[in-house]
């Protein structure tokens, strides 16, 4: 017959744990390289703008008319970029500050209750030797 045993129970938590842990890993990663794809967009951006003036006067003249007019767009966008880019850098920090110290205090916490608890539970303290089946004589 097959049932749950403590060791169960302790090793199904340790795996959680590992699973939370690397999904907090991989939360991380994915904030650190948006954010850093917003920030290269806007760089490229930039590059383009220099490169415009430093072209021919009469190209300068109709790409900064278009450039003037999509501007205010482009601010908009960025401004939506910069809002997401700062939150995407709260929620980061945050996590990098506060995840390691959740989890691993949970896991702490865990094995502070559930040993006790299971020692206390099972009897493990009011066990008496039995000198029919332990005796030192032969």
């Amino acid at each position: 017959m097959s049932y749950v045993k403590a060791i169960d129970i302790w090793m199904m938590v340790c795996i959680l744990v590992v699973f939370i842990t690397l999904f907090e890993f991989t939360l991380l990663i994915w904030l650190r390289k948006t954010i850093e794809k917003n920030l290269k967009k806007n760089n490229v951006k930039s590059v383009l703008n220099r490169a415009i003036l430093k072209m021919r006067p009469s190209l300068k003249e109709s790409c900064l008319q278009d450039i003037e007019t999509n501007e205010d767009k482009q601010r908009q966008q960025e401004r939506v970029k910069r809002e997401k880019s700062e939150v995407y850098n709260q929620v980061m920090r945050l996590a990098e500050k506060y995840g390691f110290v959740a989890v691993a205090g949970s896991f702490v916490m865990f094995n502070v209750i559930y040993w006790p608890w299971l020692l206390l539970a099972s009897g493990h303290f009011k066990y008496l030797v039995n000198f029919d089946y332990n005796s030192p004589d032969p």
